[in-house]
């Protein structure tokens, strides 16, 4: 009970009470600022995004300082995740504001993905390519899905494989992939096959490669996650038991 009794009075002490917030809304704004204080100091700088019960999106510091309020101009809108332009859907269509608040790339796509290395994925008439920061189509929307820039190459699909491609478009590892991840940290998990066949070691199997396409970490795996900064990835194999073997691995697939 006095733990409970602590947390609330370090909430109170927390509340920004100048933005005519319901109640509600008050409460549950505390609750995410204290949250953003136990992050590191360079974290805590970040905007995060809080959504009001009755639809608004606004922009709060991790002070609990009022950087953006949007209001309902949009149907929804995404974090900025550290960069410059963050998603809003209006009607079903999709686009990008800057952190003033200004529409800077049209909402007129179908699907959009985060800006990364510069570029960002887009959906239109059911196929996806990538625009620049200036909203400039700069590789062609031929592609059946794609994902995100990272070291340089982005996973897209043809013909239900994926490959990877780099800024101009250019093709660097062929379509062969079931299923990708985007290359972070110089790995990108791949996946071959997407059932399990018992005469198949590799099928449904994961496996990572490097941005030449030499797979390093071999097919084990039957789930993964992505490279963190620290170069280390969260792996299952699956052994049997009902959560499998959770552990990490480093970027040569050796256990920690």
């Amino acid at each position: 009970m006095k733990s409970r009794i602590s947390v609330f009075v370090v909430l109170s002490c927390l509340c920004v009470t100048s933005q005519n917030l319901s109640s509600n809304d008050q409460e549950k704004l505390d609750e995410m600022i204290f949250a953003q204080r136990q992050l590191k100091e360079n974290d805590r700088n970040e905007w995060f995004l809080f959504e009001t019960y009755d639809g608004a999106s606004m922009y709060f510091n991790g002070k609990g300082v009022l950087q953006l309020n949007l209001k309902k101009r949009f149907d929804w809108a995404d974090a900025f995740y550290g960069a410059d332009f963050a998603k809003v859907s209006k009607n079903n269509r999709l686009g990008f504001i800057n952190k003033q608040g200004e529409v800077v790339i049209p909402v007129d796509y179908e699907n959009v993905k985060v800006f990364s290395n510069g570029l960002a994925a887009v959906m239109m008439l059911g196929k996806h390519g990538f625009i620049d920061t200036a909203g400039t189509l700069v590789i062609p929307p031929i592609y059946e899905d794609a994902g995100y820039f990272g070291d340089g190459l982005a996973p897209v699909k043809k013909n239900g494989k994926f490959g990877f491609i780099d800024r101009k478009g250019t093709l660097v590892i062929p379509y062969t992939y079931f299923e990708s991840y985007s290359f972070y940290n110089g790995r990108a998990a791949v996946q071959l096959d997407q059932y399990q066949d018992m005469e198949k070691e590799k099928s449904g199997k994961w496996g990572f490669i490097d941005v030449t396409g030499e797979l390093i970490i071999t097919y084990i795996y039957s789930e993964v996650s992505s490279f963190t900064p620290d170069g280390t990835a969260k792996v299952i194999i699956q052994n049997g038991s009902l959560l499998g073997d959770n552990h990490h691995i480093d970027k040569n697939g050796k256990r920690l």
